[in-house]
This record gives structure tokens, sequence and C-alpha cells, in this order.
């Protein structure tokens, strides 16, 4: 399939929201191109923590803020300095593990495309509490410089005020989303896509089995949505409005759906099979190639008392060489 863009089997490509983090491993720059880039925000950041702190000498009186603002303005400037650099290093090791992999398994070329488990998928069940964690705490710093800028300085303007307080509810948003991760990790814990074989192949039957928690009891309903997507970046603006979006585009997906009195006795596994299209692209998700970042998931998503489980798991549906 030359296009992946392309309609296949009649499906319309759609956009899919509340995706944020890459699955191909690719931050749109190179790995030195991070560097370089968070190399500025860390210096920057440094010398403002340490001009905050009095360890350098700086004339008070040409400081219009107090020195706490400004050591929390080296930090947030220093903290996102290290997360590009970490951006950067998490690329580097994973292209790593994948020449490793390579000579490891010469007979799966799959191998070289994405570190996978042949044997099954699970989910990270703490990172991405940890990132979410991470960002609340950081647009928590982050936030404290505006909030005295609009409440603590003899700035009385209404407009900053009514801003600061929008950014303030959103922030409450951030810590209420983190707040469901942790109910979600504690609450769930483990749940792993065995694979039937490695690789599925376009055309394949794939024969879904999933392991589920043990301390699940109850479920009001299923959705299982099995799909192939396309992910990218997107370039809006120009010059300092230029900036890059992530998007993961739907090219094409078969849902199942049970509800409770379908689902019976609730089982510790879930079984389902679906259909891969012999026309869809195969995954590709190495980042050092120049095309599209191509991935297969399985979605999970249980209606239960409380907060949902809710869960993605990557297949590896390959062409056949």
């Amino acid at each position: 399939m030359s296009d992946a863009r392309s309609s296949i089997e009649g499906q319309t490509p759609i956009r899919l929201s509340g995706r944020n983090s890459p699955v191909g491993h690719a931050a749109g720059f190179s790995i030195w191109g991070m560097l370089l880039f968070g190399l500025p925000f860390v210096a920057v950041g440094v010398w403002a923590t340490l001009t905050g702190l009095e360890m350098i000498p700086v004339d008070a009186s040409k400081v219009n803020a107090p020195m706490w603002v400004i050591t929390v303005c080296g930090l947030v400037f220093f903290c996102a300095g290290l997360m590009v650099w970490g951006m950067g290093w998490r690329q580097a090791s994973h292209h790593r593990k994948l020449r490793l992999h390579a000579l490891q398994y010469p007979n799966l070329p799959q191998m070289a495309d994405y570190a996978w488990d042949a044997s099954g998928y699970s989910p990270a069940r703490w990172q991405p509490l940890a990132k979410t964690l991470g960002g609340a705490v950081f647009m928590t710093v982050f936030l404290s410089i505006f909030n005295w800028w609009a409440f603590g300085s003899d700035d009385d303007s209404i407009f900053l005020r009514v801003i600061v307080i929008v950014f303030d509810l959103m922030l409450i948003f951030v810590w209420w989303t983190a707040l469901k991760g942790m109910i979600h990790a504690v609450k769930f814990g483990r749940t792993r896509l065995e694979y039937g074989k490695f690789p599925y192949y376009l055309g394949d039957w794939f024969q879904a089995n999933i392991q589920l928690p043990a301390g699940l009891e109850r479920v009001d309903s299923v959705r299982l949505v099995f799909r192939c997507v396309r992910e990218f970046y997107e370039v809006r603006g120009r010059g300092k409005n230029r900036r890059r979006t992530l998007v993961h585009e739907q090219l094409w997906a078969e849902d199942q759906e049970w509800s409770r009195d379908e689902i019976g006795q609730w089982p510790r596994f879930l079984n389902a099979t679906f259909t891969i299209p012999a026309a869809a692209p195969g995954s590709r998700m190495n980042a050092q190639t120049k095309q599209n970042t191509i991935f297969w998931e399985l979605e999970m998503e249980l209606s239960v008392p409380g907060v949902d489980l809710k869960q993605r798991y990557l297949v590896p549906v390959y062409a056949r060489q």
C-alpha cells in the first residue's frame, strides 16, 4: 500500500483525540538536535536558580520580583531542558536496543523495528502516572510565578487575573487526571495481551487473548477496538508561532462490544477474533526511518463501578517479506 491515507475497506481516516505520547519514539528532532536545543534552557535555568538563591551576586535594586520567583523561574527552565535531554536519551536508548535485537534475532527483522516481547504486551502501569504527576508538579511550579504576578505584585490588571484563573482551573483538571491515574494503577494492577504467534501478517486472523486483573469481579460492558494508526507530527504557524503537534490518525478499525448479560460469569481472560485486512499497511515503528510511523493496537474499555479500565496494547502486524 503506497499511500497510508488511502481508504482501507471503505473506511475514511479519522484523527484520534487525547493522544500526546508517541509510539514510534520519534520526537521530530534528531538526538543531537534535542541535546543542543535543551542546552540553553539548562544553562539559563542554572544561572537563574543560583541568582535566586543569592549564590551569584546581583543588584537587588534592579530585581523587580522576590528572589523565590527568580529561583522558580530558574527551576522551570532547568527542568524544561532536562525534559528535552530526557527525550533524546530515551530515543538513543531505544535505537541501541533495536541494534541489539537485530543482532540477537537475525531471522526476525521485526525485532529491529520495535523492541518487541514476542510472547505478548503489557501496558506500563506506573510510567504514565509518573508522567502525569511530573506534568502536574511542573505546571504548579510554573503557574506559581503568574499567580504571584496577578495577585501578589502591584499589577492589578483584571485581564491578567482572569487568564491566570483560567490556567489555575486547567491545573485542577490536570491534578484530577493524575488522581484518576493513581486510582487506576492501584485498583486494576497489571493486564497483558498474549500473542498467539509472532508476528502477525496482513491478511491473517488475530486472536486477542487478554489477561485481566485478578481483583476484577464485575463488568457492565466491554468494548474492544482493533485499529491501524498512522503517527506523524503536524507543523502549524510560522516563525515564533511555529509549533509541532503529535497526530494519531486511525486508518482502519474494527470494534466488538458485549453487554453484562452477554458476558455472563466474568472470566480471567477475554478472547476475541479479528481479521487483519490484507490491503492495510504493516507496522513501521523505527524512528530512524523518514516515513511516518504505522502501528497496530488493540484498545480495551471495561465499564466497571467507579473508575473504568481502559488499556491499549500494541500488536505486531507486518507485511510479508
